[in-house]
């Protein structure tokens, strides 16, 4: 970059410095020293050109905040969580986020501290607590874009290495962005094989020492470099994900990045690893989400219900529960299911999902089914041999008699490995006249490899349907999920009495 095109980035008009505590600042020259902090609005802080391309994460939660990448969660962590900015700023005395001064430049360049100011403004907290860093890691428009990079990278590489972060996520996916910059700045090549992207010697020398610098394996990034050639970068950080948290591939050991190289590129190992799924997850950060679908399906069943009849021997009732000429109550569930299937597929797509309920116009089986964000990722299907995440809704009459043994029932399939692991359970209960929901969304088997099977075998036959058919009762599901939350309560609540578990719906 040359001095030509220095007003690209308004270094010298920049309205940001014209904020009288910044002036203030740089007046006393007191650079690089964290004790000489003072306050800036956020809004006038900008981030570092190639931060943003070192770290995705940034953008991908933009796309959607409720994303289950690691580091995306960490970013809303560090924003909403307990001990995160927002609840921070309650006890301040300056009612301000960051405990730790964001670094920022005499450009109002952030050096170090992005994902505070980034969250600090999602928030909707204003000001954020700020130094001036030493001269010599200030913005440098003369300076190529690797080699600001690299200083970006080691300053936030050290803050990694004290504070224990030090995943081979962040760590494959920045030395694969600073790869990128080199190779454009030396033009090399990087088309072909994923095992001889530009050789990768040109990066020899830089690739050793990022390794060095955050004390991991040089040949395990080197590995990390070639998965996410070989995978693309979207799949690679489920990949990653896999390395740094679950440790375990179809319960095989898979702890770094050449290990999960060798999986990756084995046709045997060609499963599912989308973790876009499992979307109780979502509606336990989001009350707003669990609201929302409340709404939409009471009131698509108000529609479907709200007809009043005069019933000769009852008066005027609503048609669909009369005692005379009403439905069943098979049929009154199956269309309480059908409203909850269309109910959580409209909110699935209010919230970036390309959802679709069952429908032969649909192509899907499945009650539910997701096939990718709505502006971005597309799922792999099962003809790539993959099974995109799905929701199932059950729905079942409680009757008071039964207690816990009320449940929900499947056909013979259900509960197999083929569904488990891609597969969310909508659990709903209700009372004769559906004024009383209890509403639960779950995984169902845990996804946990010594997760013990939730569906039972029926064991009954005629009108409680064949031997075959499987079921879930109130007690099995309880038992082996209220210990490990993996479920999100909507509606309702449940109880537990000496071992008895019963499902107590909510009036809505």
């Amino acid at each position: 970059m040359t001095r030509e095109n220095l007003e690209t980035y308004n270094l010298k008009k920049f309205e940001g410095c014209e904020y009288p505590e910044f002036i203030k600042a740089l007046k006393s020259k007191a650079y690089g020293k964290q004790s000489y902090t003072f306050l800036m609005p956020a809004e006038l802080l900008r981030p570092s050109p190639a931060n943003r391309k070192l770290y995705p994460e940034f953008e991908l939660f933009e796309k959607n905040p409720q994303d289950e990448d690691p580091n995306v969660q960490k970013l809303y962590e560090l924003g909403y969580g307990v001990e995160g900015l927002l609840e921070n700023s309650k006890i301040d005395y300056d009612g301000v986020g960051n405990t730790d001064a964001v670094a920022i430049d005499g450009y109002c360049f952030i050096r170090n501290g992005d994902c505070r100011v980034f969250m600090t403004k999602k928030t909707g907290l204003e000001l954020v607590r700020v130094y001036i860093c030493p001269e010599d890691i200030w913005f440098d428009p003369n300076r190529s874009e690797y080699d600001d990079a690299k200083l970006l990278s080691k300053q936030n590489g050290r803050n990694l290495l004290v504070r224990n972060m030090k995943s081979w996520l962040t760590n494959c996916q920045e030395f694969y962005a600073m790869r990128n910059m080199l190779a454009k700045e030396r033009k090399v090549d990087l088309t072909g094989d994923y095992k001889d992207k530009g050789n990768y010697s040109f990066c020899a020398k830089e690739r050793g020492a990022f390794a060095s610098e955050r004390d991991i394996s040089n040949t395990h990034l080197l590995k990390g470099l070639q998965l996410i050639d070989f995978v693309g970068d979207v799949e690679a950080r489920k990949w990653f994900k896999i390395i740094d948290v679950d440790k375990k591939f179809n319960g095989k050991s898979c702890t770094n990045p050449s290990k999960a190289l060798e999986f990756a590129v084995d046709e045997q190992y060609a499963e599912c690893i989308t973790d876009a799924k499992h979307f109780w997850k979502l509606f336990k950060k989001s009350k707003k989400m669990q609201n929302r679908f409340v709404e939409l399906f009471k009131d698509f069943l108000e529609q479907k219900f709200g007809a009043v009849q005069v019933v000769p021997g009852e008066g005027k009732v609503k048609i669909v529960f009369s005692k005379i000429a009403g439905e069943s109550q098979t049929a009154i569930s199956s269309t309480c299911s059908h409203s909850a299937m269309s109910a959580m597929t409209l909110v699935m797509r209010e919230y970036g999902y390309d959802a679709y309920s069952e429908g032969k116009e649909n192509d899907s089986v499945f009650d539910v089914e997701i096939r990718g964000l709505i502006d971005g990722e597309r799922y792999k299907t099962s003809k790539e041999g993959y099974h995109i995440p799905v929701i199932e809704v059950k729905v079942t009459l409680i009757k008071e008699e039964q207690g816990s043994m009320n449940g929900w029932s499947g056909g013979d399939g259900s509960g197999t490995a083929r569904t488990a692991s891609t597969m969310d359970f909508l659990l709903i209960g209700r009372n004769e006249d559906c004024s009383e929901m209890w509403i639960t969304i779950t995984d169902i088997n845990g996804g946990r490899a010594d997760a013990p099977n939730d569906w039972k075998t029926n064991g009954s036959k005629g009108k409680d349907g064949p031997a075959s058919s499987k079921k879930i009762t109130a007690n099995t599901w309880y038992n082996q999920h209220n210990d490990v939350g993996d479920f999100c309560t909507i509606l309702g609540s449940t109880n537990n009495d000496n071992g008895k578990v019963t499902l107590v719906p909510e009036k809505w």
